[in-house]
């Protein structure tokens, strides 16, 4: 009955309510986070698993006679199992590149009517990018590679990130205008 006092608090806006939620739901998260196949994103998967403990709390509904530890529960569980997925298909696309980039050999460009050293020129262009674009900040990195590789578009990656598409686009404006000032 006390956890169930608290989060009534804590829907009211008791912040030290919503942090005791949080300490006694600490091993849980814990639980869920540090699997091994979530290893290399332990610190994302606790992130996401306290946002979903705290949005259990906040939509829970008292009248529904449903225990809030098993509402938080399968709140975290899945929370952090829907992070995991989109990993996973971020690192499958990766890896599918990468196998693709592997496959193609030098030999499949040379034909006749191909200047071999414009290709050249255009070859060192590219990995000079490819340098230039990992001394960007992190985020202007991924919204480079969601929009302008994958191919997803900027209110695609505002909604994956759960911000404003205004802020993914200003991220993009600003990785552009400091690889112009790099590359020219």
């Amino acid at each position: 009955m006390d956890l169930l006092v608290e989060v009534k608090k804590a829907q009211s806006g008791d912040n030290m309510a919503m942090v005791k939620i949080c300490q006694q739901f600490e091993g849980l998260i814990k639980k869920y986070a540090y699997k091994a196949y979530l290893k290399t994103i332990t610190e994302e998967v606790l992130a996401e698993g306290y946002l979903a403990l705290v949005e259990a709390i906040k939509t829970f509904k008292f009248d529904k006679n449903v225990n809030f530890a098993g509402y938080a529960d399968s709140k975290v569980k899945f929370a952090i199992w829907n992070l995991f997925k989109r990993y996973k298909q971020q690192w499958e696309h990766e890896e599918s590149a990468q196998q693709d980039f592997n496959e193609s050999c030098m030999l499949d460009y040379l034909s006749a009517d191909i200047d071999i050293a414009e290709e050249f020129t255009q070859q060192m262009m590219k990995e000079k990018l490819k340098v230039e674009i990992l001394k960007l900040p992190q985020k202007q990195q991924e919204v480079l590679r969601l929009n302008m590789v994958e191919g997803y578009s900027l209110t695609a990656v505002a909604k994956l990130w759960h911000v404003s598409p205004q802020y993914v686009y200003n991220i993009k404006k600003r990785a552009l205008q400091n690889l112009k000032t790099v590359l020219v």
